[in-house]
């Protein structure tokens, strides 16, 4: 049976040879066909086949010459992959275009993988987010199942990588940032892509990245003759070890793609690459290479973020899309402007200044209750030795600054400082750092390698009362002073939009200052929500109404 030209329309006569254009218009063929491939038939006037039972079908028949699958009429086709064909098409009655997949017969559907196909197309119809394209919905025409998508008229991130190369690291960040934006919309509805990589990430007007192109189609081969013959449909460059296994797939999964992606933008290839066979064992088997063999200039503390979320084991990896951003934001270029070192530097200042007025007033009020119980003592104390106690008062200030931001920024996260200016400290994992790297920071700043306690020491040790002159000056008055506050700024001084604007501190301790992005769901909760009024008798063309939201002027919003 001839297989008839998408374009023209033309049959093309079966020589036994795959062909890959048409030898009456020249246009493109979706794929390469046979003899053995399906067959398009254009069924005129609109007569209704029988229709070939699930599972069997070898041919996807298409309505008169408008070429029809469902309330959809075919345009034009926009590209193939392992599961089907993408076609732009057009809703009849409401004009509406989409992109309407069409999974190929090849995959041998039971009525059971249909079902659970159908079902989960209706739960990612329900996912709704910038960062994510729309699925309007699933269904079947004639044994073959199909999913209506949002059409997205830009180039993906692979046009965009086969045209420009490997991208800058901020720039491949903010799109992998977009990524996980959408996805957390979909897990947060229970819905796991199961087939991120760049080519399924669409480019809005505004150069934003939306997830499109959910792996719904996957459902299909859970109990297909390919699944059980052996063999694995889809990308394998960008799967998860557990996905190639023929593993559930989980939000992790969804997370290591995620981790490709990012290989991918930042090195022009994937983690592993060759024959599919042979990125199926390297997958399984193999580490992936380090990010910097591939991109010397990629930050040190980015590889071993992509290194994570490669791992094998999927507990090895970042227990969600949350702590990856976390992990990801210092890179992006949201995130590193001056606004945001301004941020970090009135949320540090403002921790001091609360804590010294705090620590004075306790000051303060301990002094007092000490001299109203024991007056003849303290002023004993204070005309014998005054020096030794400011001294002794200095160096416990030192320690409890020091302390207040190893103990929260271990423990939260963030001071109070940061809190209202929401920023948080995490370490290497994306979560708050343990205590050691928090105590190790704040030794750096505010501790400034304790070039405070120079003025204390001195005061105990008795050096501060001769005069040490240097070119005239009295080092004992102003060093203790002007160390401290020097060895702070050039904690600065290695601040750069390369590395997120990390201060030395944060390189030696292995920390960094975020600018957390709430969850989706959380979002969603934020959102204000009107009691409905239960409508659920009343429908209007093919939609029941289950509430009334509100009035918007004269009209209704059910």
């Amino acid at each position: 049976m001839p297989t008839a030209c998408p374009h023209c329309h033309e049959p093309i006569e079966s020589t036994g040879l795959s062909l890959r254009s048409c030898g009456h218009c020249g246009g493109i063929l979706p794929r390469a066909v046979a003899a053995s491939d399906i067959t398009i038939d254009y069924v005129p006037g609109g007569a209704e086949p029988d229709s070939p039972p699930i599972g069997t079908a070898s041919t996807l028949v298409l309505h008169d010459q408008d070429r029809r699958v469902g309330d959809y009429r075919l345009v034009r086709s926009l590209g193939e992959g392992g599961m089907g064909i993408v076609w732009e098409a057009e809703q009849a009655g409401t004009g509406r275009r989409v992109a309407l997949k069409l999974i190929s017969p090849r995959l041998q559907p039971t009525p059971e993988t249909v079902e659970r196909f159908l079902r989960e197309g209706q739960l990612a119809a329900s996912v709704s987010h910038p960062r994510s394209t729309f699925v309007f919905g699933a269904g079947q025409q004639d044994g073959q199942p199909y999913i209506a998508m949002e059409l997205m008229p830009g180039q993906t991130l692979k046009d965009l990588l086969d045209r420009d190369g490997p991208l800058p690291v901020e720039r491949a960040v903010d799109y992998v940032l977009d990524v996980i934006d959408g996805l957390e919309a979909a897990h947060a509805q229970g819905v796991v892509h199961r087939d991120v990589k760049p080519s399924n990430c669409f480019l809005d007007t505004e150069g934003r990245v939306k997830v499109g192109d959910f792996g719904l189609s996957k459902s299909l081969i859970a109990d297909s003759e390919l699944t059980r013959s052996g063999a694995f449909l889809g990308t394998p460059q960008f799967a998860a070890p557990e996905q190639v296994r023929g593993g559930a797939a989980t939000p992790a999964t969804d997370g290591y793609a995620v981790g490709a992606t990012l290989f991918c933008l930042l090195t022009g290839r994937g983690p592993f690459v060759g024959e599919a066979a042979a990125v199926i064992a390297q997958i399984i088997s193999d580490r992936a290479p380090p990010l910097r063999t591939l991109r010397s200039d990629a930050p040190r503390t980015l590889e071993r973020v992509v290194a994570r979320t490669l791992a094998k084991e999927p507990a090895r990896r970042f227990a969600d899309l949350t702590q990856l951003r976390q992990a990801l934001a210092p890179f992006a270029t949201r995130g590193s402007s001056i606004a945001y070192v301004g941020r970090r530097l009135a949320a540090y200042m403002f921790d001091e200044i609360v804590l010294s007025l705090v620590m004075t007033t306790a000051l303060v009020a301990i002094l007092t209750a000490v001299m109203a119980l024991s007056n003849h003592l303290l002023r004993g104390i204070l005309a014998n030795d005054p020096h030794r106690v400011v001294a002794y008062i200095q160096i416990v200030e030192v320690g409890l600054m020091v302390g207040y931001f190893a103990f929260f920024e271990s423990r939260w996260g963030c001071g109070l400082g940061k809190r209202l200016l929401g920023l948080r400290v995490v370490g290497p994992n994306g979560e708050p750092p343990d205590y050691a790297r928090s105590l190790l920071r704040a030794v750096f700043v505010p501790g400034a390698l304790g070039l405070p306690l120079l003025t204390p020491i001195l005061s105990l040790l008795r050096v501060s009362d001769p005069t040490v002159s240097v070119a005239g000056l009295d080092v004992t008055k102003w060093l203790p002073t002007i160390a401290p506050t020097a060895f702070t700024l050039l904690c600065m001084v290695t601040m750069r939009s390369r590395n997120g604007n990390r201060g030395l501190h944060e390189l030696v301790s292995g920390t960094r200052v975020v600018t957390p992005q709430r969850t989706a769901a959380a979002r969603r909760r934020r959102l204000p929500v009107m009691a409905p009024v239960v409508a659920s008798s009343i429908a209007f063309g093919p939609f029941r109404v289950t509430g009334k939201l509100g009035m918007s002027g004269s009209s209704s919003v059910w």
